[in-house]
């Protein structure tokens, strides 16, 4: 008999709770037992009485002489009882061997795959947000399978209490139970008393079925009795508290804790306890994060029930009642939230596959800006979008590096789940001159390059502007900004629209575009995620941005997943991109899209379907890309709305205040309470770890050597910091444009150094390694005596083809 439950794994119901060689004893003993009761019943033969039953009888009482007769009156009565009699034991003999015959039967259908007790939904997902706050969960926790002497006493107790009382006093079968089982179910008159132990419902749930059968109950009572026989009672209840269902998809008990309570079994408290033995009765009806009052109720019950037999004072059941527990359970799918964890868990499943694990994903989301973005939205909508007959409404927030900092899908995510900002493909009008603008730049023109604004006829098709009349000659930008679609079809023309289609591609459209003049006007049906994403790119110094919504995945202490922080490298914004930002910054101040002004500089564009189906604006701030969308899922006009008019609204209002809560993180993040400096920073002397509060003063600062402030950048490895030189350690000095990109990484950005070896520091910026960020992203190479950490950063950056290393071989 093994000393202790060993951990078993989710191969199958019988592996997840039944060893292999557990299993291979059961096996053997079935199989014995079958053949043994095979054996007795060909052994048996023909039915014969080894004894006539009227010499029985003759020698049992003397037989009466009829004086009449002079014959025995009961030997005549014997001769006729002797065929009745004859009959009733061969009866019983073949009832005999039909009743072995049946057991053998059961035996030999028992099956080796059933077993109500099954697995989670593969794992549990835990998704954070940025700052670590929790927003949701996916799936169920899988736990832990805890061994008998993990499992709490408190639990265990709890279970017994409700659920079988006499379970350490009865064997496999509890006679007192089924006889007050028989009893109530005839006093009610109909069979609803059960009276199964908990050594009988492990049977059931490892092996076999839940149907309510003859069969069924033989075979459960036939695998306690060899449970009962191989198994201590402390084996048996830890074996039926890790199969055991609690509802919510959690099978075992440490599932279920992690479920309902967000801790392990091994912390559970009375009350919880309490709670999770009552649930196993009814666990669907009972699970307390859809009725949590009806398992309070029933925990109330199983309080008594302790009480009742001891495991448990009247006091410490009071305690319990007046104060129950209290759930942790995060909704699956937050209305606010809920489109971007839906794109998280598709993100996840991508990166790491169907984990077999439970996961933690930290995402990009930054809850303020989530909040705003969901708060500004419902305004528009509930005010001027009843007026205008806007049912929907969209937005995406990326960061510079892709970030996706906000996401709203939709106007309820609990009405409709379906995504508008990544999965919704309307088409972009004006959005789309960007990519005819930026190639005709490309080819050599500027913004001041004169256009004619014109009739235009190309084939059949005669583009019209949104303003009636034309303008004659106008300088390139001045087109742009006032959106005049004439000049937008004839550059479309000259450039050549599939180059314009090979633009819209490198920029991250990745939609089906149709090589037709009209798609100069954006009549193709691309997504908002697609649509904002070019429009950071072109904000960005950035070859490509490629959105980006979960940055680490982890298991436990495990990281399964990890995205290196991203800066440009030695990427620099050609003249055509520069000049782009130009006529985008023209349309915000003195265009179309006048309605998303604010104090800092930004640029964006407006889109306006025909019959105003669809109203579009994208911009960019300093620190963010924005894209907001606005119409109706039936493509049902709205009431006069363009571009320039609610979506410029919207992304005024949100970026406005967006930028404030991305300042008020980058101060935040700069007075961490911790600075770690990895231990591999240094070969001949570890780092030190120095404690930064952000009340410490600066002396203190200075005592543990740490500098800290903002950077201006000499080259890649090299920067002053309020006056004082830094040398990163690990990195060598580069000139040129990954100088340039390394400043515009640090621009407000507070660095915080502590020494390393020699003469050279490690820095961090927003938590995150300096000298890591830059090898990993090409921006330079690694010394010769850079640490191993350092050089496995270099070494991924040249597998990548990354910054400095996309040029060389």
């Amino acid at each position: 008999m093994p000393d202790q439950l060993e951990p078993e794994s989710h191969e199958s119901a019988v592996d997840r709770l039944i060893d292999a060689a557990w299993l291979e004893r059961m096996a053997a003993w079935l199989s014995a037992t079958g053949r043994r009761l095979w054996e007795r019943r060909r052994s048996l033969g023909p039915v014969v009485l080894p004894v006539p039953i009227v010499s029985v009888w003759r020698r049992l009482r003397p037989a009466p002489i009829n004086p009449r007769t002079g014959s025995s009156v009961e030997l005549n009565a014997a001769r006729r009882l002797v065929p009745r009699r004859a009959h009733v034991a061969t009866a019983a003999v073949v009832l005999l061997i039909l009743v072995f015959g049946y057991l053998a039967d059961c035996v030999f259908e028992i099956p080796t795959d059933g077993g109500v007790s099954g697995d989670a939904t593969g794992s549990g997902v835990l998704v954070q947000a940025a700052d670590g706050s929790e927003l949701a969960t996916r799936g169920t926790p899988r736990g832990e399978k805890l061994t008998a002497d993990e499992i709490p006493q408190v639990l265990k107790t709890a279970i017994v209490a409700i659920e079988d009382r006499r379970f350490f006093s009865h064997g496999a079968l509890d006679p007192h139970g089924m006889a007050r089982a028989i009893f109530r179910d005839v006093l009610r008159g109909r069979g609803k008393e059960g009276a199964s132990t908990l050594t009988q419902q492990l049977a059931r749930l490892t092996l076999l079925s839940p149907d309510r059968t003859l069969k069924r109950k033989v075979q459960e009572a036939m695998i306690a009795l060899w449970l009962e026989h191989h198994l201590s009672k402390q084996e048996i209840l830890g074996r039926y508290l890790n199969a055991a269902y609690f509802g919510a998809g959690a099978y075992g008990v440490d599932a279920a804790a992690q479920r309902y309570f967000g801790k392990s079994a091994r912390d559970l408290t009375l009350p919880e306890a309490a709670m999770m033995a009552g649930l196993v009765r009814a666990p669907s009806q009972l699970a307390p994060h859809r009725n949590l009052e009806a398992a309070q109720t029933r925990a109330t019950l199983v309080l008594r029930a302790m009480v009742e037999t001891g495991v448990a004072s009247q006091a410490d059941a009071d305690a319990a009642r007046a104060h129950p527990a209290t759930l942790k359970v995060l909704p699956e799918t937050p209305s606010g939230s809920g489109y971007a964890v839906d794109v998280a868990a598709g993100d996840i499943k991508a990166l790491v596959g169907n984990a077999a694990v439970d996961v933690t994903a930290s995402t990009t989301i930054v809850p303020a800006m989530q909040e705003l973005a969901e708060r500004v939205i419902d305004r528009y909508l509930e005010g001027e979008g009843v007026r205008k007959n806007i049912g929907q409404a969209a937005l995406v927030a990326l960061g510079p590096d892709g970030a996706i900092l906000a996401m709203v899908g939709g106007r309820d995510y609990d009405d409709s789940g379906f995504n508008r900002a990544t999965m919704a493909k309307r088409q972009v009008g004006s959005l789309f001159k960007l990519f005819v603008y930026l190639t005709a730049l490309r080819q050599g023109a500027t913004p001041d390059t004169t256009v004619v604004d014109q009739p235009v006829e190309i084939g059949d098709w005669q583009p019209h502007n949104f303003e009636k009349g034309y303008r004659g000659a106008i300088p390139l930008h001045l087109a742009f900004a006032h959106s005049l679609n004439t000049v937008a079809a004839q550059l479309g023309q000259k450039v050549g629209i599939p180059t314009v289609i090979k633009t819209a591609h490198e920029l991250g459209v990745t939609s089906d575009l149709p090589n037709v003049p009209s798609l100069a006007l954006g009549t193709a049906g691309i997504s908002l995620m697609e649509m904002t994403r070019a429009y950071a790119t072109v904000a960005s110094d950035q070859d490509s941005v490629e959105p980006f919504l979960v940055r680490r995945i982890a298991s436990g202490d495990k990281v399964l997943f990890n995205r290196p922080q991203q800066y440009a490298g030695d990427t620099e914004p050609d003249a055509a991109k520069l000049a782009m930002r130009e006529l985008l910054s023209d349309v915000v101040r003195e265009g179309t899209g006048r309605a998303a002004q604010l104090a800092v500089p930004t640029g964006g564009k407006t889109g306006t379907t025909q019959d105003f189906r669809d109203a579009w604006f994208i911009g960019s701030g300093p620190d963010i890309t924005v894209g907001v969308w606005t119409g109706n899922d039936d493509n049902s006009p709205m009431n006069g709305v363009t571009g320039g008019d609610v979506p410029a609204k919207i992304w005024h209002d949100f970026v406005a205040d967006a930028e404030k809560i991305l300042g008020a993180r980058r101060t935040a993040a700069a007075k961490k309470s911790v600075v770690a400096v990895p231990a591999a920073a240094s070969k001949t002397a570890p780092a030190p770890i120095v404690e930064a509060a952000a009340e410490t003063k600066d002396a203190d600062r200075d005592k543990t050597g740490a500098i800290t402030g903002d950077a201006d950048v000499t080259d890649t490895a090299s920067f002053d910091i309020d006056g004082r030189p830094i040398r990163l350690q690990g990195v060598a000095p580069v000139t040129g444009r990954p100088v340039r990109s390394l400043a515009r990484y640090l621009r407000r950005r507070e660095v915080v150094c502590t020494p390393a070896a020699g003469a050279t520091y490690r820095c961090t910026v927003d938590g995150d390694d300096l000298a890591t960020t830059i090898l990993t992203n090409g921006g330079s190479p690694a010394t010769d005596d850079a640490p191993a950490d350092l050089l496995a950063a270099q070494q991924g950056a040249q597998a990548a083809r990354r910054g400095i290393w996309r040029r060389r071989r």
